[in-house]
């Protein structure tokens, strides 16, 4: 069995520290090839993360607490992209931006735009020809 020297100077093996920690073997190992400390080592399983349901709980920079799947349904987005958004930032006004459209436009406006450039008629295709010429 490989001995680690841990910072108090005693040799332990990662079986003597499972024995006194009750935690899993892959945990031990894991933490005596990353550190030598012994508060590190010896450290109790830590606690799970603050969660809503099942879901991880994220506090903005205004300081509400959200998750994803409320982000999604506030925004209009798939928790794909809200994921995306909190990976990026934790800024409340960029998270919690409604969603755009494709470029960035109003779907109103855009709307708009589309029909300036149409043409109507009961002779659509000579109106068209005559528009773009």
């Amino acid at each position: 069995m490989k001995t680690y020297k841990l910072t108090d100077g005693k040799t332990w093996t990662a079986a003597e520290v499972v024995e006194l920690t009750g935690l899993s073997i892959t945990t031990i190992r894991c933490r005596l090839n990353r550190t030598d400390d012994v508060e590190e080592v010896f450290a109790t399983k830590p606690k799970p993360s603050a969660r809503k349901g099942k879901h991880k709980l994220y506090t903005l920079s205004d300081g509400t607490n959200w998750t994803v799947p409320e982000i999604a349904k506030h925004t209009g987005l798939t928790q794909s992209s809200s994921s995306a958004r909190l990976y990026r930032t934790r800024d409340a006004d960029t998270i919690l931006a409604p969603k755009q459209s494709p470029d960035g436009k109003d779907t109103v406006k855009l709307s708009k735009t589309i029909k300036d450039r149409m043409c109507f008629g009961d002779r659509d295709h000579w109106l068209l020809l005559a528009t773009h010429t």
